[in-house]
């Protein structure tokens, strides 16, 4: 049996030539679902960088402003606001310190984990392609970061209110002493008529 088949375009409906399909104009911002991914990772990255960068900086300004108001080491440890604001923001720095060496320490674990074994990195890949997992991290560095995060963000911030409390107390302070110091005593040259030392008599000729 022979086949034969047409070159010629078919009509379409009116008895008109099918037109060739138009190029479609690429009106999306990602072309793929991995660029998507990859744009959201960026800038989870980039705001959690924001939050370190912020916090170092505020901290350091909440101590700075600490020392420009009271301007000495004493009349900071009679004010326990003042106190506890700097305490909150030397707390994020050593916390903050204390977690990046300690995350730094565990995304090496896991490069060194990848490395002794490609097959098992392989594998695992595979095993997790398309399910929401902490992988290639563990759930172990999620949870912390996450703490990390927590406390670099909002350590900080009461810190800063207690500094505003610290300056409010102060205030009052000075204010009640200018108030009390108003009413000053008497001179000490002005006697009261009760307590002048009675007058001696004149011997008479």
């Amino acid at each position: 049996m022979i086949f034969f088949f047409s070159t010629e375009p078919k009509p379409n409906g009116g008895d008109h030539p099918d037109t060739p399909p138009q190029p479609q104009l690429a009106t999306g911002l990602y072309e793929t679902p991995r660029d998507a991914l990859k744009s959201v990772r960026d800038d989870f990255s980039y705001w959690t960088g924001k939050i370190t960068k912020t916090s170092y900086g505020l901290s350091i300004a909440i101590i700075g402003a600490n020392w420009a108001v009271f301007g000495s080491a004493n009349k900071l440890l009679i004010n326990v606001w003042a106190e506890l604001s700097i305490a909150a923001v030397i707390a994020t720095l050593g916390i903050s310190l204390i977690g990046y060496w300690y995350l730094g320490g565990q995304l090496r674990k896991r490069i060194a984990y990848a490395e002794e074994d490609a097959v098992r990195w392989s594998d695992e890949f595979t095993h997790n392609s398309g399910q929401a997992t902490d992988w290639p991290i563990t759930e172990r560095i999620v949870r912390l970061a996450a703490i990390f995060r927590f406390v670099r963000t909002f350590l900080p911030v009461i810190g800063g209110v207690l500094f505003f409390v610290a300056v409010f107390t102060q205030h009052r302070a000075q204010t009640g002493e200018s108030h009390s110091g108003s009413a000053s005593p008497p001179p000490s040259g002005l006697s009261s008529p009760a307590t002048a030392p009675p007058a001696t008599g004149q011997p008479s000729p």
